[in-house]
């Protein structure tokens, strides 16, 4: 599956380090750098997610034994699964 996810977000990534050489920007970041507003963005409890370039949040899952998680998505996006099936 891993790269399966990888291939599907390969020119994303392009894009990404692209961007991080010429403009030096981060190509992965807190969710709080696009969401400054939004306060529970700024708070311990979902620390480990973030952000891939300004398109993706990423809520990792870092259990082998882990079969869920809770995710806080800001609410001013329209957020989508990304489909890897």
């Amino acid at each position: 599956m891993y790269m399966r996810i990888r291939d599907m977000l390969r020119n994303h990534t392009r894009e990404l380090m692209r961007d991080a050489y010429e403009r030096v920007s981060p190509v992965m970041q807190p969710v709080f750098y696009d969401f400054p507003q939004d306060e529970k963005c700024w708070g311990a409890d979902f620390e480990d997610q973030f952000m891939y370039g300004q398109k993706y949040l990423v809520a990792p899952v870092l259990c082998a034994s882990q079969r869920k998680r809770l995710v806080y998505l800001p609410a001013s996006e329209t957020w989508k699964t990304l489909d890897t099936e």
